[in-house]
């Protein structure tokens, strides 16, 4: 179970922040010291994470890592643009160790 946690770590105990937004157009979440990145369609339009992943209304997505991974490339939301309400939650996790 604790074969992630790597050997020169000394301590496995973490304090977690989160922040939170919305969007509601095409956009970018830049990278800034978040290890974790959940992402819900709120609204009713499809929409895609990266042009890879489709994410269709009331479904969520997360980037999940362990609290010493960083996320460290930009996130990009596009909205497929045929629905009039297009929204899109995020909460960002900050991992720092304890």
């Amino acid at each position: 179970m604790d074969n992630w946690i790597p050997k020169n770590k000394k301590s496995i105990y973490f304090t977690v922040k989160t922040s939170n937004g919305v969007v509601t157009d095409a956009t970018s979440i830049a990278p800034d010291g978040y290890g974790s990145l959940l992402l819900k369609n709120t609204g009713d339009d499809t929409l895609y994470i990266n042009d890879n992943i489709e994410l269709l209304p009331g479904s969520k997505f997360i980037f999940d890592n362990p609290p010493y991974v960083l996320i460290n490339e930009h996130t990009e939301i596009k909205f497929k643009g045929f629905a009039a309400f297009k929204q899109c939650l995020f909460i960002k996790s900050y991992y720092k160790e304890v």
